[in-house]
């Protein structure tokens, strides 16, 4: 909670019991069916066997492999990975606790970069363009700005204001400004 996290990081591990248990169970019938693949094919290679013998072992060997490939990827969902640099929030669950697809457990904000909405007049639209350099300040911190990139400006302007939705994208390198706040 709080902490800086870097990519690929590890946020949260899942109960892994079962799973893992069907990962040492499907490597278990995979091992089984290549030894079994091997002696059917020692036997038809002699010619004392029938090579649909042999076929069926492949088909039973490639079926053993597509599970345990299937438990791997299922006990690699287990482990909740940051998948870019930032701080993590408050935890939102207690360990332990039961969880459901898409459940919130917490929040990791990037605050090296934001990303800034702001509106323009549509008089001032023939002076932006994409690329051009902004400067953003924020009341909580006085005399700082932060600079930035127009990343994208709206081609529809707003019917009531008239005005254009611009982006921006702008360095925090030292993570006074957050995501959310007024700019």
């Amino acid at each position: 909670e709080g902490a800086a996290i870097t990519r690929g990081g590890l946020i949260a591990q899942l109960d892994t019991t079962q799973l893992a248990a069907e990962v040492r169970r499907a490597e278990a019938l995979r091992d089984q069916n290549l030894a079994a693949y091997q002696r059917i094919k020692a036997v038809v290679d002699q010619a004392a066997a029938a090579p649909q013998d042999l076929d069926d072992a492949a088909a039973a060997l490639k079926v053993a492999e597509a599970n345990l490939a299937l438990a791997r990827a299922r006990f690699a969902k287990t482990r909740i990975i940051a998948p870019f640099n930032g701080i993590l929030g408050a935890r939102r669950v207690s360990p332990g606790a039961f969880l459901r697809a898409g459940q919130e457990i917490t929040v990791l904000a990037k605050v090296d970069e934001l990303r800034v909405i702001f509106s323009a007049p549509e008089r001032y639209l023939g002076q932006l363009k994409r690329g051009a350099e902004v400067a953003v300040s924020t009341i909580a911190f006085p005399g700082k700005t932060l600079s930035g990139q127009i990343e994208v400006i709206e081609p529809v302007l707003d019917e009531v204001t008239r005005s254009a939705k611009i982006f921006a994208r702008v360095k925090n390198s030292g993570g006074d400004f957050r995501p959310g706040m007024s700019a």
